[in-house]
């Protein structure tokens, strides 16, 4: 499949739901909802994409300790990351409660393992997470 496209000066927003708003901590799930020109974009980020709504329908009941927001980004392609950028700049207010952001992309890769990544994670944070990883095949800590 091939898309035909042309670029245009547009509009666009990041989608954000949000569960149990106020709690002190939340977890942030997030995906992108762009791909790059000339590709379908199925695995980058489609894939990722479905995973996302998937996730969001499994914890539409979470009445949990913690605030979930699910995040559509859209921008994250292209641009310097404008979704990315547009979120920090509207809600950068809020990191310190962030206990966790989960990135959803290219799921489904067939050629390749399961790769995940840690990046400024509260100290014992990592280990709790390898932890429970290594019970499952195909994970690898990546770059």
């Amino acid at each position: 499949m091939k898309i035909d496209a042309n670029r245009l000066p547009s509009s666009s927003f990041n989608v954000l739901a949000s569960l149990n708003r106020g709690k002190a901590e939340k977890i942030v799930i997030t995906a992108h909802i762009d791909a790059y020109e000339s590709t379908p974009g199925a695995l980058d980020n489609a894939s990722g994409t479905v995973v996302l709504l998937l996730a969001a329908e499994m914890l539409a009941d979470y009445r949990g300790k913690y605030s979930l927001e699910i995040l559509a980004l859209n921008g994250e392609d292209h641009y310097s990351a404008a979704g990315e950028m547009d979120y920090l700049n509207r809600y950068g207010n809020d990191m310190p409660g962030i206990l966790v952001v989960i990135n959803i992309d290219d799921v489904g890769f067939k050629q390749g393992k399961s790769n995940y990544s840690f990046y400024e994670c509260k100290p014992g944070f990592e280990e709790v997470v390898e932890g429970v990883f290594k019970k499952y095949e195909g994970l690898e800590k990546g770059e």
